[in-house]
């Protein structure tokens, strides 16, 4: 008995995407997850429009981005684009910022 299995193409389709608003608190960790399924693979980018990731403070891990010590200039939009060579898509979200000790 011999055994076929083919593995079709699938574009980037989203499992998990981040909240609209997320609010973090200063001088905290934020995480913004995006889990993709895809064949091939999808390639994961975080980005915020024209104002760059924090340099230094952010670290993106199987599609989750980290942003260590939050600060008032990281609030914002945000956007996860997940690609393959079928297509991509994005999902958005924003960041708050929120002073340590408020609710």
């Amino acid at each position: 008995m011999i055994t076929c299995l083919f593995v079709l193409p699938v574009a980037p389709q989203f499992i998990e995407i981040p909240d609209k608003v997320t609010k973090v608190t200063g001088n905290s960790v934020a995480s913004l997850s995006c889990r993709v399924f895809g064949f091939p693979k999808p390639t994961v980018v975080w980005s915020r429009g024209f104002v760059p990731l924090p340099q230094g403070r952010s670290t993106l891990t199987n599609g989750t981005l980290n942003i260590s010590n939050f600060s008032p200039q990281d609030a914002g939009p945000y956007k996860c684009k997940a690609t393959n060579k079928l297509g991509s898509v994005s999902a958005l979200t924003t960041l708050k910022y929120v002073q340590p000790g408020e609710y």
